[in-house]
């Protein structure tokens, strides 16, 4: 399990560029959140970023790989709101990978996140991105509604046909344009939402900017006391991880990152609190930390 889990959360070799080309079709215009669009369209027929967004039996995402990301995911939530009910919580430091491999290892059961789910103010859920559906699958299982918001016609597609194959009759698709995220406005009504989920996304947002407008319409559309659960990637200061603001193709694995704090001020600002962190839970191939962070925030508007 902690090999699989190892394995799951790595991102692709780091330097390793996807650009537009040729073979690609489609050439990127200068705009970054068209590009963004843009690119992640081309999950229609193209195996690399197939594989990013995460489709079920496609490069990294074999059967029980696939099926253990969700539980992953959903074991932490499950960890992170019984460390938010502590007296103090619970927030992984970088340099701390060893313990975070413990803490991985511990996270394979869901059970942490069906107590969680039980004490949410609606039943009511929504995921930024759901890609080809690992953790769409387990909401389904769990709530009575799932908004899926995607950029990508062929993603959504792709998470509709799963939730399919598994029975599920209970997801909704809303697509946006990559330019516009408040279309969600008006597709999903305002405090409605007891849970809000979105991992391996905010760091291909085109911009810091971005992420606060998303933040901003997630914080209208939870329900007061519910909860988001959120990955992001901070920045170390290094040139791989600093703020990019063109060529999107090129830059899409390690587009946006956050400096100390930077990305809990957003939320905020956004109405978000967080209950409780934790960061560097896996090591990339090369033994460097993937430098991801995971929180669970609260809506506090009574």
């Amino acid at each position: 399990m902690l090999n699989t889990l190892k394995k799951l959360l790595r991102p692709l070799i780091p330097g390793r560029k996807i650009a537009g080309g040729p073979a690609s079709g489609v050439r990127p215009t200068g705009d970054v959140k068209r590009d963004a669009g843009l690119y992640w369209a081309r999950s229609s027929g193209e195996d690399v970023v197939r594989d990013l967004s995460h489709w079920r039996g496609q490069g990294r995402w074999a059967e029980r790989e696939w099926l253990e990301l969700g539980e992953f995911h959903m074991g932490l939530v499950g960890r992170l709101a019984d460390a938010s009910r502590s007296e103090t919580g619970t927030s992984g430091q970088p340099g701390d990978a060893d313990a975070g491999i413990d803490r991985v290892s511990q996270s394979g059961s869901t059970e942490g996140f069906e107590e969680f789910i039980a004490a949410l103010p609606s039943r009511n859920a929504l995921e930024w991105g759901p890609g080809g559906g690992a953790n769409s699958r387990l909401l389904c299982a769990s709530l009575d509604r799932v908004y899926g918001v995607d950029i990508s016609e062929a993603n959504i597609e792709e998470c509709v046909a799963q939730m399919e194959a598994f029975g599920f009759k209970n997801f909704v698709p809303v697509l946006i344009d990559s330019s516009q995220p408040e279309q969600v406005d008006g597709k999903v009504p305002e405090d409605s939402l007891g849970f809000i989920l979105s991992t391996a996304v905010f760091q291909h947002f085109p911009s810091r900017q971005y992420s606060l407008d998303v933040l901003k319409i997630m914080g209208r559309l939870l329900a007061p006391g519910g909860y988001a659960f959120i990955q992001v990637r901070y920045d170390d200061g290094s040139d791989q991880l600093k703020q990019k603001t063109e060529n999107y193709f090129d830059n899409v694995i390690f587009m946006t990152s956050f400096g100390a704090g930077e990305f809990a001020a957003q939320a905020a600002y956004a109405g978000l609190t967080v209950v409780a962190s934790e960061r560097d839970l896996d090591r990339e191939p090369n033994g460097k930390i993937a430098h991801y962070e995971y929180f669970l925030f609260r809506n506090q508007a009574s």
